[in-house]
Formats: C-alpha cells, sequence, structure tokens
C-alpha cells in the first residue's frame, strides 16, 4: 500500500492537478518564455508538494516520530527533490507533446473540412452556372424560330425539355457515365441542327470502350457549345464539329474539334465567357493535377482536348 501510494497515486493526483491548471491558465495566450516559467514554477511547485505528502505519509504509516523530520539532510532533500522535479519536467514534456500533436491534428482537420467545404461550394457554383447559361442560349433560338418555323421551334422546346430533365437527375451526381453524358449533348446538338439545318454538321465518333467510365456531369456541354457558337463566328459554313473518344495511359481522352479559328475572349461578341473558364476549374476542383485541358487552334481547326483519369463504378 504504501508503494502504492507513493509510486502512484501521489503522482497521479499531483500530474492531474497540472493537468486541470494547465487546461485553465491557456498558456497558448503567453509568449514562449512565459510558458517556460509558468511551467518551471508550476513543477516545482508540485515536486515539494508531492516531496512533502509523501514525507508525511511515510512518518505516519510507519509511526516514526515527527522530531525524526530533524535528521533530513539537505542533500538528500535536494536530491529527492530534483529526482522529482526531473520526473515531473519529463511528464509534462511529454504531455505538451501529446497537447500539441492532438492541436496540431484537430487544426489540420479544420482545415481540411474549411477546404473540403469551400471546393463543394465552388463546385455547386460552377455546376448551377451550367443551366443558365445553356437557357440563355437556348431561348435565343426559340425567340428566332418561334414566328418563322413553329414546327421547329416546338422540337427544340422538346429537345430543351429533355435536356433539363437530365440536368435535374444527375444534377446532384459527382459522376456519371460518358454514354449518358453523350446522350445529354445529343439533346444539344439537335437544337442546333434545326436551328442552323444545312449550315451545321456534327460528327459523333466514341470508342465503345470509353461509354462506362466516369466524367463530371455536364462537363462536355460548355465545350460543344463553344465550338458550335464561335465555330459559326469563324468557320467557312457548313460549320463541322466532331466528338470523339478514346483511352491513352489510363486516362480517358475526349476531343471536340470544329472548324474556324479560335476566338479570344476579348473579340467575342456575344458570350457570358464562362464556359471554357467553368471547365478547366471543374477539372481542377474534381482531379487536381491529375487532368488535363488543352486547346490547339491551327489550319483553320480548333480542338479542345480532356484528359480524365480512368473511374468506374
Amino acid at each position: 500500500f504504501k508503494i502504492f501510494l507513493s509510486n502512484f497515486l501521489i503522482p497521479v493526483l499531483i500530474t492531474s492537478s497540472l493537468r486541470i491548471f494547465y487546461n485553465k491558465v491557456s498558456l497558448n495566450e503567453f509568449s514562449l518564455a512565459k510558458i517556460f516559467l509558468i511551467i518551471g514554477i508550476s513543477t516545482l511547485i508540485s515536486s515539494l508538494l508531492w516531496y512533502f505528502t509523501d514525507t508525511t505519509f511515510t512518518l505516519i504509516y510507519y509511526d516514526y516520530p515527527v522530531s525524526l523530520i530533524k535528521e533530513i539532510t539537505l542533500d538528500s532533500f535536494a536530491k529527492r527533490l530534483i529526482g522529482i522535479f526531473i520526473l515531473l519536467s519529463l511528464w509534462c514534456t511529454l504531455y505538451f507533446i501529446i497537447n500539441l500533436f492532438y492541436q496540431w491534428q484537430s487544426e489540420k482537420e479544420a482545415k481540411e473540412r474549411a477546404i473540403y467545404n469551400a471546393l463543394e461550394s465552388k463546385m455547386e457554383v460552377l455546376k448551377n452556372q451550367i443551366n443558365p447559361h445553356f437557357l440563355f442560349n437556348s431561348l435565343n433560338s426559340i425567340s428566332a424560330l418561334i414566328d418563322e418555323n413553329p414546327r421547329k421551334a416546338q422540337l427544340i422546346i422538346d429537345e430543351l425539355s429533355s435536356f433539363l430533365r437530365y440536368t435535374l437527375t444527375y444534377k446532384n451526381n459527382v459522376r456519371i457515365d460518358l454514354k449518358r453524358e453523350i446522350e445529354f449533348i445529343k439533346h444539344y446538338i439537335y437544337i442546333q441542327s434545326i436551328r442552323f439545318e444545312d449550315n451545321f454538321e456534327f460528327t459523333l465518333k466514341t470508342d465503345p470502350d470509353t461509354e462506362s467510365y466516369l466524367i463530371p456531369p455536364a462537363i462536355l456541354y460548355p465545350i460543344v457549345e463553344n465550338a458550335i457558337k464561335h465555330g459559326m463566328e469563324s468557320s467557312n459554313l457548313p460549320l463541322k464539329v466532331s466528338l470523339t473518344t478514346h483511352l491513352k495511359d489510363e486516362h480517358l481522352v475526349i476531343c471536340v474539334k470544329n472548324s474556324g479559328d479560335w476566338i479570344k475572349e476579348a473579340e467575342r461578341s456575344s458570350s457570358t465567357n464562362s464556359g471554357i473558364k467553368n471547365v478547366r476549374e471543374r477539372l481542377i476542383c474534381e482531379y487536381g493535377e491529375g487532368s488535363g485541358f488543352y486547346i490547339n487552334s491551327q489550319n483553320s481547326w480548333v480542338e479542345v482536348k480532356l484528359i480524365i483519369p480512368l473511374e468506374r463504378e
């Protein structure tokens, strides 16, 4: 019992008191010098408390006379006190190392959570930019045809309805397979083919092996829309647009190519200028450095290439 009290119970009570003291004091608010000073003084006081508590209990337990205290020499007192002080100092060091680790881990998690929330918010903004952007252009097309050709305007409305059904169905999806994304693009292509008739030619050539791989939903629309809209401004008619897919080096490669020249944003006659920028930012948000986005313009052809890491359900 004496060993248990002196070597376990008293140390636990002393260190628990120190822990409560350090938590209440909030050492983070002080300078480094003051922190060392507070720790040093509190450790010294705790060492003296430990020593006198243990000595008192020893006298009581063995029924020694109080006068025996006079026989304690300064040397034995100093050695015992220094031993306790070193032991408590080691405990304090370990305590603060563990405490700092948990604090660092907590701050890291909070930072990662903040980054994740910011990224989620940004992704929602980028996704929500697509629908108004598409509606703006589609409604312009319907407006232009509603008096001239009501039947074609009705066809566009039907395709627009199918297009919007897709955005509502898959808006909250993080990924969607390429096959469904292509079906989504076909609705838009059909609308443009009705609008431009013989002035527009579209070619679709997808590798069947690519159709089951996953991509961010509605990532291709801004590229195809850009190819048609600005291709019409720079290409000899009929405008030719193609969409191809293939696999290369553990990546899905999607190419959208159109006749015409690349028109710089500052030179574009009418555009929100958000489409291509939207795609770039979404790829960075989704894949970081794991994806690629390239634009090549030469010989009256513009090619936009997406390189996306392979993913499957």
